[in-house]
């Protein structure tokens, strides 16, 4: 599946920001809060001196859910400032809270911070340069941007869109995506506005955000991020028509838990829904790895409600080639066996198994096996024969290594040991057997045999052997485990063969 489409359209030159490197705590992969609806207004009957009542202007409890944890950014999904969002309101309700962290917070505007061109002054004027508003200090035309955290590309967008100037198909803000989708390489995209596309919750399923859904799911979006309806909504991936699609679908949460107040839900859930809250506030933490996602929705103090879950981003076709296998070695210790350790490959998404070849040395190879990994035996060759190997790897899409280093081996003659003609062989009687055991010595009576090689195996396990040019008799030291208690009742044999 291609991910990102050879669209190539202007850029609306008020918005087109260069992507803001986030602020990081730790190396690891990045950790990002997101909620809207957020911040009550000073005015008020719950607001309580900020601290809210059970069901209301709950803004500082779900501001300490962050607070209480590491993070890298902050995502506010819109409508972050009730009633009307004036630049005194936000300094007073959100600003001690959610506004704690300013520094790491890439804002996304709603309609309480107004619809229309030339609305959203106190929401431009709290967020500065951070909010993208127009040159006029207010949303018109603008409210849009994109920026990158960690390995993943984030596209904020404008979903007021007659302030906007549209959302439909060739509106500024649409080809403004196109270009900006097209020109990311990035594997992984997030995309975050204020009225969901698709929500059981109040407000419902807002399709003037279609052309937009569209255009995010033909590009290779993965995960869609919005706020308005004042519930907790997790969908499963669907496509680009609001159908599951459970192969090549993108998520969308509705995440409208930020503390203002609870919607409730209208009929039973809509296609998709999986999970939908209204009780309780919260705000979700995401963990963007660099090709899937983890989510967790964690309640302010006093809530029990929690969800969570793991998403791999939706396919890229993979065309890089694994690294090549290291040092192969080759041994043969049985003539019709050899074999082959290498160390491993890497690979950007997965080592699917190695090609192994042979030929003659210094001559042509061909593949003669796969394995599914490093270390490999093979029982196809003959005994006295020399061979050259190679190994390359290989990974699910098919692209390949380039080969290994090469090694060689000959393989033994034969894997039978040469033993001269037997010329005789007796078992010690039982007594004269345990004596022998016990002194650690066995006598050999003279023989008229010479040179001979002469074999004393007790229990079956060869406790000495001598090759002797003499035939009167002599006495063989036996190897000291022999003298243990296991062996002292086991059957001594001497065994008398003429040498090869």
């Amino acid at each position: 599946m291609v991910r990102k489409l050879a669209v190539l359209l202007p850029a609306v030159a008020c918005c087109t920001a260069a992507a803001a490197a986030v602020p990081r705590t730790a190396a690891a992969d990045p950790v990002v809060y997101v909620g809207g609806d957020i911040a009550c207004d000073p005015a008020d009957p719950g607001y309580n001196g900020g601290d809210g009542t059970p069901t209301s202007c709950r803004q500082k409890a779900t501001s300490d859910i962050i607070g209480g944890g590491g993070f890298d950014a902050v995502i506010p999904l819109g409508d972050l400032q009730y009633e009307d969002a004036t630049l005194s309101k936000f300094q007073q309700s959100y600003d001690p809270t959610w506004g704690r962290f300013k520094a790491q917070t890439y804002p996304v505007i709603g309609n309480h911070e107004g619809t229309t061109a030339a609305s959203g002054d106190g929401y431009c004027a709290y967020f500065g340069a951070a909010a993208h508003c127009n040159a006029s200090g207010v949303q018109g035309g603008a409210g849009y941007y994109s920026v990158n955290i960690g390995a993943w590309h984030v596209v904020v967008l404008n979903s007021n869109c007659d302030a906007a100037g549209g959302c439909d198909v060739g509106s500024p803000q649409y080809q403004w995506l196109a270009a900006d989708l097209a020109a990311n390489p990035r594997a992984c995209t997030l995309a975050a506005w204020h009225h969901p596309r698709w929500s059981s919750g109040e407000g419902g399923n807002n399709a003037f955000m279609q052309p937009i859904w569209q255009l995010f799911y033909a590009d290779g979006g993965d995960l869609v991020l919005a706020g308005h309806a004042h519930v907790y909504e997790r969908f499963a991936p669907m496509d680009g028509s609001g159908a599951v699609n459970w192969s090549d679908g993108m998520r969308s949460f509705v995440v409208g838990t930020g503390g203002v107040n609870f919607f409730p839900f209208v009929g039973p859930p809509g296609t998709g829904s999986e999970v939908r809250e209204n009780t309780v506030f919260g705000a979700m933490r995401l963990v963007l790895h660099p090709t899937s996602y983890e989510w967790s929705f964690s309640p302010a103090a006093g809530g029990a409600f929690t969800d969570s879950g793991v998403q791999s981003c939706r396919a890229l076709p993979d065309t890089v080639a694994p690294s090549a296998p290291a040092r192969l070695s080759a041994t043969a210790k049985a003539p019709k066996r050899v074999n082959l350790t290498w160390a491993g490959s890497a690979d950007n998404v997965g080592v699917a198994g190695y090609e192994i070849w042979r030929g003659a040395p210094n001559g042509p190879m061909a593949p003669i096996a796969t394995a599914a990994a490093p270390g490999f035996a093979d029982t196809s060759v003959a005994a006295g024969k020399r061979y050259a190997y190679q190994v390359r790897a290989r990974d699910a899409a098919g692209n390949v290594s380039a080969m290994s280093n090469a090694d060689s081996v000959t393989t033994p003659t034969s894997s039978k040991r040469r033993r001269g003609t037997l010329l005789a062989r007796w078992r010690l009687k039982r007594a004269v057997a345990r004596r022998a055991l016990a002194r650690g010595r066995a006598r050999i009576r003279a023989r008229r045999w010479a040179p001979t090689v002469i074999t004393v195996s007790v229990g079956g396990r060869v406790a000495a052997t001598r090759k002797t040019r003499v035939k009167h008799a002599l006495t063989l030291r036996l190897a000291s485990w022999s003298k243990r208690h296991r062996y002292r009742h086991r059957t001594v044999v001497v065994t008398i063969r003429r040498p090869v």
